[in-house]
This record gives structure tokens, sequence and C-alpha cells, in this order.
């Protein structure tokens, strides 16, 4: 399936919510990709997790779709992001939203709040003001509303910054 002829061996079908598409095989049965990406998926959730694990399975975990011609979800997105940055990983939780940002773009699919959310707490927690603040921007600039989340996060972000006055 990784081969990039996976819609010619099967028929396409969505899985997951957000605009993710995947392959099933000629009987209908999805591929054990699917199954990866949930186990990979579990295991960024693990909170014990070390933290260079954790940035090994988003790595594995990006592969993975890549090689199976799938997006992530929103959802996979957000919980991808957020574990980055749970890590303090907040450079590779900024790469991966704006390679997420990309893919909207692309594929003319709406922003996403809660993967914008994730990407703003990254910066929080990893003490990135500046980067949550243009985050805001872009949000604004989409025509992305943000919610009492993101601005609760953002205000964090600003005053953990010492920057009372964007807050």
């Amino acid at each position: 399936a990784g081969s990039g002829v996976a819609p010619a061996l099967g028929q396409q079908r969505a899985c997951g919510s957000g605009h993710r598409v995947c392959f099933a095989d000629a009987g209908g049965d999805m591929d054990d990709g699917a199954s990866r990406r949930q186990a990979l998926l579990a295991s960024v959730r693990d909170r014990s997790a070390p933290r260079r694990d954790v940035e090994l399975r988003v790595a594995r975990f990006m592969q993975l779709c890549a090689g199976q011609s799938c997006v992530p979800s929103t959802d996979e997105s957000a919980i991808l992001i957020a574990a980055l940055g749970r890590n303090n990983l907040w450079s590779q939780a900024l790469r991966l939203y704006a390679t997420m940002r990309a893919d909207e773009v692309a594929s003319g699919s709406a922003p996403s709040l809660i993967t914008c959310n994730a990407a703003i707490n990254a910066c929080r927690r990893g003490r990135q003001w500046e980067h949550a603040v243009v985050l805001a921007a872009d949000m604004q600039d989409r025509g992305v509303a943000m919610d009492a989340v993101g601005f609760s996060m953002l205000m964090s972000a600003t005053v953990e910054g010492k920057r009372w006055e964007l807050a």
C-alpha cells in the first residue's frame, strides 16, 4: 500500500474524522496500517513515555501515513501536536503544525481550531509566547474564531513570557 498504487488495488474508504482517506483491500477490509496508526497514536498519548520515544513515535506515525497516502485527521493532528508540546518539543510541534497547515491549504479544507489550539499550547508549554501570538494572528487571518481554550492558552503564554500588555 505504500507504493502509491493503493487506490488501484482496492477501493478508497474514509476512515476516522477529518479529511483523511485510507484504502481498503479488494475485500473491503482495512489494511493493518489503520490498526498500526491507532496503536502508535495510543503510544503517543502515553504520558509516561520518555520524551525521545514520543518524538520517534510521532515521526513513525507520519511516515506510516505518508506510506499509505493518507493525511492525519484533525483529531490525530491535535493529539500528535499536543504530545510534542507536553514533552517540551515545541519546535517539532510547530513543524508538524506547519505540515498540517500546508495539507489544509492544499486540500482546501477549513482550518482546524483544535489543531491551532494544540499548537498554541505547545508554544505556551515551551515558553515561546512570540510563536503563540503569531499562531493566533494566523488564525485570525484565516477567519478561525479563537475559543475560550485558545484565549486562555494565549494569555498564559504571554503572561508567562512577562508580556502582560499582550494578554
